[in-house]
């Protein structure tokens, strides 16, 4: 290899690693444009450029949908973390993009670089679990209520079993039993509901919640209720 050779190596090499660390400065500073909406402690040297951005959005929706679109393509798992986080918090009008990411994050493991010590978690009745449970669990949740609110109930009812899978909670389960309800399985729904209770994930400090809503579902099977979804826009 000649010297000229080996200074176009030199050079497309640097090249790389200067746009390697664009794309990583791009996706820190979209993790702390994040935490800005969230919560979380910020690192002050990107306060400047926050403050600079968050002056041409208006509105929170805009924030978090500008955040999300910083880590486009959504290739790695803090970029999924991120974007995923983004659109679930955004809430309606990005139900479609949550789900994609969503789904994503899920398959690459549901965790990246920042999610710290995977300590085990103390829940009701002194139940302990091991955090990267609970947040898959936490994001399967937040996929079935995406598909919910995009009126793919089955998708729903399928990811609340999934969220089951890793804690067995009550969040999981009134997720599945509201959607089983719409779909109007109302047997199924209270089956679901007796489940938990004979689990020993169940504490009174459900009871009102679980009360209200395991009444409601006897009503509405009386009542024969049918959901009827809204027209979409």
């Amino acid at each position: 290899m000649g010297i000229f050779d080996k200074f176009s190596s030199s050079k497309a090499l640097n090249q790389q690693n200067a746009t390697s660390v664009l794309k990583n400065d791009t996706t820190e500073f979209a993790y702390q444009l994040l935490l800005t909406q969230i919560g979380g402690d910020i690192n002050r040297k990107y306060i400047p450029k926050i403050e600079s951005f968050l002056k041409k959005h208006e509105t929170r929706i805009d924030i978090l949908k500008a955040t999300a679109e910083l880590c486009h393509p959504f290739d790695t798992p803090k970029k999924l973390y991120i974007s995923s986080t983004a659109y679930v918090w955004a809430g309606a009008t990005c139900r479609k993009q949550a789900i994609e990411c969503l789904t994503k994050y899920i398959e690459l493991g549901g965790t990246w670089e920042g999610f710290g010590e995977d300590y085990l978690t103390t829940l009701e009745n002194n139940i302990s679990i091991p955090r990267s449970k609970l947040n898959l669990a936490f994001l399967y949740l937040d996929l079935s209520k995406a598909y919910e609110g995009e009126y793919l109930l089955d998708e729903a009812a399928q990811s609340a079993r999934e969220s089951l899978k890793f804690y067995p909670g009550y969040p999981s389960y009134n997720q599945l039993a509201r959607v089983l309800i719409k779909l109007g399985l109302f047997d199924d729904a209270l089956n679901e509901l007796d489940n938990f209770r004979s689990s020993r994930y169940y504490s009174e400090d459900f009871f009102v919640q679980f009360n209200k809503l395991y009444i409601e579902i006897k009503d509405k099977k009386a009542r024969g209720y049918k959901y009827k979804p809204r027209p979409q826009r």
